[in-house]
Formats: structure tokens, C-alpha cells, sequence
């Protein structure tokens, strides 16, 4: 008797059926009824994406004579948006198309169902396929969660190395100096002072970069990347939320502008959320009072998305701008080092670019200054039926 793993059947919410021939997809659907509770039938490539865009699809069956496109096209295409990249996909073909199924094996099928269809073993196929298929996503996710928080984390120790290299050679300087006047005056009690000084900027420095380590531990922890889609309009209110109070007793207001169609974004929704906190805050914070902070999203003509944040305040000279985006800042055109640590700018740069995006900042004296979250395209979808990748 051979053994036997006793064990449930995996249960799908919703599988996209995308074939040419209607007969095949009725009984998909029917022998697919007990473990499926929504099965939704495309048979153009237009009617895939429309699918697409409604709930979250478990499983796509996909035919490689889709009207309008060969079927390994249709799989490229679905690997290469952000809704569907991750998505189970089983191709149906003929057995002697090796040339079709090797194509589209290259462009990311996953399993394949030869015709003619056996379908008593069809339930087991559908079982096996979407297991490993779960599996193999949350490892991807774990692995993509990982190098977003090790891109965080280097975005934003990095600066913090470069400053403190920088306050390390004006230490160096210094002490260089109180050596030469020592030399040259023969003055022993400004040499001891000059190096209680630089003693004293030591200390200091050990801290802010002991600082700089524990914050970039909280955004680690902050950044789980558990990306899903997420309404554009609903981040930008949940920002707003958090300033509002804040406005209200520094005398600024907030406009916004959003879509006139709203977008799906791919994205930690919380982080991105919080980065938009930081940079309304910092809007909010230097915006003189009576004026006003404005904020701007607005979907380009190749789907990029950008989120801008302006204010009418002092603004900072653009040689400035580098070193508002660390961590760890410091002043060394006056004197000795004066240090401080920064999280707000360096935060939302780093939460940026864990998606792929980045953070600019434009900004003239006594002209204000615009902070930008630039959003990749793959990551940018309309959050109405329809939208088809580009």
C-alpha cells in the first residue's frame, strides 16, 4: 500500500481563467469549484488586465492563444507589473509546442498543463502548483524585505560615515594646529586647551555616531516592506492626519493636489506614509507663519508617480542640500564642529529608495524649498478596472 499524506486541500479566492477556447474554461470552472471561491474568465488581454485590477488573484490559467497576443507575450507582461509579478501562472498548450513552451517558460510561467487534459488529476495539479507557488513567494518576500532594509540602512549610515570622516579630519586639523602653536609661541597652556577642545569634539562625535546607530536600528524595524496595493489618496491623508494639529498652532495651512484618477501604489503603506510625515513636518515646522505648505501628486505620461511637498520658507543654499539628507550633520565652516543628528530628510530618502525611488529636494535662499518622493512606474497602477501595463 503506498503511503499517503493526509492533509487539506489549499483553497484559492480567486483564479483568472484566461482562454481562447470556452469549452476548456467551463470545465476549468467546474472542477475547480469545491477549492475556489470566485473564478473569473478573460479571453482578451484587455479583460486580463480589467481582472487584474479588481481583488487579489491567487492563480491565472492562461491559454497561448489569448485574442490579440501570443501567450508568452501575456506572461511577460504579467511578470513585468507590479499587481501580478508574483503571480502563479499555469500555461496550456499542446505537447508538441516546445518552442511556445519554452518561451514562456523563459518569461515566467510556472507550471504548464498539457493538452490533452487528464482532468480526475486535475484538483492534485492545482493543489501542488499553488502550494509551492505560496511558498516560493514568502521567500521572495522575506529576501526583498531583507535588501529593502539593508538599502535603508546603508542610505542612511552612509552619509553619517562621510560627516563623521569629515569632523575626524577637522579634528586632525585642529590638533595640528594647537601642535604648530605650541612650537612657534611656546605657549603650553593654549596647547592644553586646544586639546581639551578637540577632546571634548571626540566625545561628542562618539556619541552623535552612537545616535546615528540606534536610529538607523528604528527605521530597520520601521521598514518591514510588506508591500501591498494602496490607495495614493489614503496615504496622503493619513500624512496630513499628524501635521493638521501642528499647522494649526504655527498659523500654516496645507492644500493639496491630488489625480483627478486615483492610483494603486506598491508599497509599504505605512512607511511611505511616514515618510510623508516627515517631510509634511519639516514643511509645516520652517514655513513662516500666515503662508502656506502645499502638497502635489501628480502621475507622469510613463506612469511615474511623484509626491511633492513645498513650502514658502527661508530655504537653504543648494551646496546645503547634501548634508540635510544625513543623518549625521555637521557645521565645520565656523570654528570647531558643531554636531547634531537629523532623521526626518535622511528617513524619507532611505524609505524611498528601500522602493526603488529616491527623494529630491530643490530649494533656493529665501525662496523655499520642495522635498519630491519619485515612485518608479512598475510600482504605479490605476485603482480603477482597466489600466493595462504599458
Amino acid at each position: 500500500m503506498p503511503f499517503e499524506i493526509e492533509r487539506d486541500p489549499v483553497v484559492a479566492s480567486r483564479v483568472l481563467i484566461a482562454l481562447a477556447e470556452t469549452t476548456i474554461s467551463q470545465k476549468l470552472r467546474g472542477v475547480l469549484a469545491a477549492q475556489v471561491d470566485d473564478v473569473v474568465a478573460a479571453d482578451t488581454i484587455d479583460a486580463v488586465w480589467l481582472a487584474i485590477d479588481g481583488a487579489p488573484i491567487d492563480l491565472a490559467y492562461v491559454d497561448l492563444a489569448v485574442v490579440g497576443h501570443e501567450g508568452s507575450d501575456l506572461v511577460g507582461r504579467l511578470r513585468q507589473d507590479a499587481r501580478s509579478r508574483n503571480l502563479p501562472i499555469v500555461v496550456l498548450a499542446q505537447r508538441d509546442r516546445t518552442d511556445l513552451l519554452g518561451a514562456s517558460l523563459d518569461r515566467g510561467a510556472s507550471a504548464f498543463l498539457l493538452h490533452e487534459i487528464d482532468w480526475s488529476i486535475l484538483p492534485i495539479h492545482f493543489d501542488y502548483v499553488l502550494r509551492h507557488a505560496r511558498k516560493w513567494i514568502r521567500e521572495y518576500e522575506k529576501r526583498e524585505a531583507i535588501q529593502a532594509r539593508c538599502r535603508a540602512t546603508d542610505a542612511f549610515l552612509g552619509g553619517a560615515c562621510g560627516e563623521s570622516r569629515a569632523v575626524m579630519r577637522q579634528i586632525g586639523e585642529l590638533a595640528a594646529k594647537a601642535l604648530r602653536s605650541r612650537e612657534t609661541t611656546g605657549d603650553a597652556a593654549k596647547l592644553v586647551a586646544g586639546l581639551r577642545a578637540i577632546d571634548s569634539q571626540a566625545v561628542q562625535l562618539d556619541r552623535l555616531i552612537g545616535d546615528a546607530i540606534v536610529a538607523a536600528k528604528d527605521l530597520d524595524r520601521s521598514i518591514a516592506l510588506a508591500v501591498r496595493p494602496s490607495l495614493l489618496s489614503l496615504m496622503v491623508t493619513d500624512a496630513l492626519v499628524e501635521v493638521t494639529a501642528l499647522g494649526a498652532t504655527r498659523n500654516v495651512s496645507v492644500t493639496t493636489s491630488l489625480p483627478q484618477h486615483d492610483v494603486m501604489v506598491a508599497c509599504d503603506d505605512d512607511a511611505m506614509t511616514e515618510a510623508l510625515q516627515h517631510l509634511l513636518r519639516n514643511a509645516v515646522t520652517h514655513a513662516p507663519a500666515g503662508s502656506k505648505v502645499e502638497v502635489e501628486a501628480k502621475v507622469h505620461a510613463d506612469r511615474m508617480l511623484t509626491i511633492s511637498v513645498s513650502d514658502r520658507g527661508h530655504g537653504m543654499s543648494p551646496e546645503f542640500v547634501p548634508r540635510c539628507l544625513t543623518p549625521l550633520a555637521a557645521d565645520l565652516e565656523f570654528g570647531p564642529p558643531r554636531l547634531r543628528i537629523g532623521r526626518g530628510l535622511p528617513f524619507a530618502k532611505a524609505i524611498a529608495e528601500a522602493h526603488g525611488g529616491k527623494l529630491e529636494i530643490r530649494t533656493n535662499l529665501r525662496a523655499g524649498t520642495m522635498a519630491m518622493i519619485v515612485i518608479p512606474p512598475a510600482r504605479v497602477h490605476p485603482a480603477t478596472a482597466g489600466g493595462q501595463p504599458s
